[in-house]
């Protein structure tokens, strides 16, 4: 008999499961090897004794093998084999394809379509690949059948392409991009995305609750978030909302070139088209000003099914493309949701609760009949858990970014353990939870590192921890590289039509912004020009001013041909018991003050010097002991330099024993031969 071994090919093989397909090929081996010559009865056993079967199935195997010519199919569990071709209406083609489309068709679900089916059925509709299909009226086949034919016809990929659309959006089981953080540095691209945060606060005397809007800046390498800036949405003049627009977007990318600033070697910034986008103006402005930034824009993917040419339109942006921006986003989310008046999340299918409609309305209406009948009472209003945006809000923000987000060690940021960002910390007192940083581990003496080295090698676990590095860390770790762009480049951004007219009031500027602070921005009348040097600004004089509103730290000042002057100080304002800090802002009010007198005393310096001069001259009036006159300083110089000839020949004198008493003397003796010599003659060394 001539065997028909399987072929690795053959679709029908191909549809077996590995342990059947390994059971085929044994049993034709076996009956390949098995010698006939000794009698039918002896090979079947012999075949029985190498599957370890009895003799009676390997007869049953042989004769199977007998009956199809060979060929393996015959000992093939035909229960396990795929079904290619046969006569029943599921396995017609024509027909197959029919129940895909009508699934298709359906967008939410395939049991509307079974039943659409059932109902063509019924009316005795053409259906392709069913004309010649007898039992009707009798169902065709159950919903799990047809389930059945969906599976092997198409998949989930293609039903929901075909059904929603392929947008990075809907086609989530579609082919990806995957990237790495492998490979960059600390300001080597920036993502920057603009949220709403899923709760509403309060705003200065406003008497209606609002959202706050927040653009926010990523670092891909780090996964830090150092620029965000926060404003609440609140009625435009035209009447309408008004929302983050490309003016806050200028602001915000503005004030971090100037706070951080780019890397030499290059930095990418990420943004979208939608609200965090920027003028085409200022993209060729930062990609032409010489400094190595490069824009890339957000991919928009229009939105169709997967019929092409099939009533495409705009969709949006790739999220794939900043998912690490999106999910830092969630995060926030999630960290803010202890929060009042909680809104809830339209996009992520979350609800708010149902305490917040009717607490607003409320609040609302309240804060609406206070302002009415008395509206000296609205600072007494009690805010019943809403917090407020500037006093309670942004430094709960901040702290949340800060000591929260940024320093978190329990993520699974990707790229860390490649990066090497793993930290083996050793601590000095098991169990108190304080672990020693490298620095502080090296700076131990060798016996102390040794003896705990050693420690930790018996119990790791009391000994040492190793931990991942919080994305601050990394973050400070390379942001001394990055370089703040130019002022002028920062004015240039910000555009004429963002600056304001200011005017110099003896030692300060001052001016009231509320959507930066709701107290007075005060900023020091000196400005520091682009070499470092500074000068005091002369009272009255009127500037255009340029501040940055999520980070007014500076005051930029153009003159009045728009010609970039220098920028000023923000004013800090000082705990009153704050004693180090109060000596500190002592002494730089000393020393600006001196700057601002500096010209005067340069200029009257002659005058003073002679009043000086008189003051001490008319001081000595009042000594009758002192010399004034011409003749009383001649006399009194005479009688000096005649009382230190006496003195210098009394030293001389002295050398010799004799030392005479020069208070007591009179006159010159008679029989002295120096009596008569004048008072200035010089005398001799040895008398």
């Amino acid at each position: 008999m001539h065997l028909i071994h399987p072929n690795s090919d053959c679709d029908t093989f191909g549809s077996l499961s590995l342990d059947s397909r390994k059971e085929v090929r044994a049993w034709m081996n076996a009956f390949s090897n098995a010698d006939f010559s000794l009698g039918i009865g002896k090979a079947m056993t012999r075949v029985a004794t190498v599957m370890q079967v009895s003799p009676a199935t390997a007869r049953r195997y042989y004769d199977n093998l007998l009956k199809s010519g060979g060929s393996w199919e015959a000992i093939a569990d035909g229960r396990r084999m795929k079904p290619i071709t046969g006569k029943g209406l599921t396995s017609r083609k024509e027909f197959r394809q029919f129940i895909t489309a009508l699934a298709e068709r359906h967008q939410r679900k395939s049991k509307p379509a079974y039943r659409k089916f059932l109902s063509s059925w019924a009316n005795r509709d053409a259906i392709p690949g069913a004309e010649d299909f007898p039992g009707w009226p009798l169902p065709p086949f159950s919903y799990r059948t047809f389930c059945r034919i969906l599976k092997t016809e198409t998949n989930i990929q293609k039903l929901r392409s075909i059904r929603i659309g392929t947008t990075s959006k809907t086609g989530v089981d579609l082919a990806q991009v995957f990237t790495t953080r492998c490979g960059l540095y600390v300001g080597a691209v920036f993502q920057i995305d603009d949220m709403w945060h899923d709760n509403l606060v309060m705003y200065g005397n406003d008497p209606k609750p609002r959202r706050v809007m927040e653009l926010g800046l990523l670092d891909l390498f780090s996964g830090c978030r150092p620029h965000w800036g926060c404003m609440p949405r609140l009625e435009s003049e035209s009447g309408g909302m008004r929302n983050i627009r490309g003016a806050e977007m200028r602001q915000f990318i503005a004030g971090f070139l100037w706070t951080h600033g780019v890397h030499p070697a290059g930095t990418r910034f990420m943004l979208e088209h939608g609200t965090a986008a920027l003028p085409a103006d200022v993209i060729e402005l930062l990609v032409s000003c010489g400094l190595n930034i490069h824009i890339d824009l957000q991919p928009i993917e229009g939105r169709q099914n997967a019929l092409l040419k099939y009533w495409g339109s705009s969709q949006g942006g790739n999220f794939h493309a900043k998912a690490a921006l999106e999910s830092l986003h969630n995060l926030v989310h999630n960290e803010l949701g202890h929060l009042s008046l909680q809104t809830g999340s339209h996009h992520s299918g979350i609800q708010g609760p149902l305490t917040t409609d009717p607490k607003l309305k409320w609040i609302e209406g309240t804060l609406r009949a206070i302002a009415k009948n008395a509206p000296h009472r609205l600072d007494l209003f009690r805010k019943m858990g809403a917090v407020d945006f500037h006093s309670e809000f942004i430094p709960l923000i901040n702290d949340i970014y800060t000591f929260g987000i940024n320093g978190r060690t329990d993520h699974n940021l990707e790229g860390w353990e490649k990066l090497g960002f793993i930290r083996t910390e050793y601590t000095s007192m098991p169990g108190s939870g304080h672990y020693l940083p490298d620095h502080l581990f090296l700076d131990l003496p060798k016996a102390s590192q040794f003896a705990i080295t050693e420690a930790a090698k018996q119990d790791p676990r009391s000994w040492m921890r190793r931990r991942k590095l919080s994305p601050m860390e990394v973050w400070n770790s390379g942001k001394s590289q990055l370089r703040p762009v130019p002022a002028p480049l920062i004015c240039d951004i910000l555009g004429r039509d963002l600056a304001r007219e200011v005017t110099v009031k003896g030692a300060y500027i001052r001016f009231h912004d509320k959507d930066i602070s709701p107290d007075e921005l005060i900023y020091e009348a000196r400005a520091t020009f682009l070499n470092g040097a500074q000068r005091e600004l002369s009272s009255g004089e009127k500037y255009s001013a340029m501040v940055l509103p999520f980070c007014p730290r500076q005051l930029f000042l153009l003159d009045s041909r728009d010609r970039y002057v220098g920028h000023c100080e923000l004013v800090q304002r000082h705990t009153a018991n704050d004693r180090v800090a109060l000596i500190a802002a002592a002494s730089h009010k000393a020393h600006r003050n001196a700057e601002i007198h500096e010209p005067l005393r340069i200029r009257h310096a002659e005058m003073v010097n002679q009043e000086a001069v008189d003051k001490a001259y008319n001081k000595r009036l009042a000594d009758p002991m002192l010399a004034v006159t011409e003749q009383e300083i001649s006399a009194a110089r005479t009688a000096a330099g005649q009382q230190g000839q006496r003195t210098a020949a009394a030293n001389r004198l002295q050398k010799h024993g004799n030392t005479p008493d020069w208070d007591a003397f009179t006159s010159v003796p008679a029989n002295d031969p120096w009596g008569d010599l004048p008072d200035d003659a010089e005398l001799p060394d040895a008398l």
